[in-house]
């Protein structure tokens, strides 16, 4: 029930109107980002981008790649990169940055896992 109420409450993060409602919505999202439960978090990072919409695009996609990055689950990483791939136009330098470093600094090779 945790994922279908997360999954819920990103649906409504995603939408500006109830963005701003308050900060709860946004707690409990972020809070799902960092939940057990794998499918928690592919919900949860279905509203990645909106969690960190106050912010600039580079930070965001910053923020966003910490997040795909530190993810050890294929399908909620794949959430992430969609969100990730949102802010290309906006933020290349710094998607530039997460792939380098998602490429470990220079081998040109992406992780085992991946």
């Amino acid at each position: 029930m945790r994922d279908t109420a997360v999954g819920g409450l990103a649906a409504l993060l995603n939408r500006s109107d109830w963005r701003d409602a308050g900060p709860s919505i946004a707690e409990r999202v972020s809070a799902g980002l960092r939940d057990s439960n794998p499918v928690v978090r592919m919900h949860a990072a279905t509203a990645a981008s909106a969690l960190h919409a106050g912010v600039d695009a580079p930070a965001r996609a910053s923020a966003i790649g910490e997040l795909m990055l530190a993810e050890e689950n294929s399908s909620v990483r794949t959430v992430l990169v969609e969100q990730l791939a949102r802010e290309t136009r906006s933020a290349a330098e710094a998607i530039d940055g997460v792939l380098e470093r998602l490429l470990g600094a220079g081998s040109g090779t992406v992780p085992p896992g991946w």
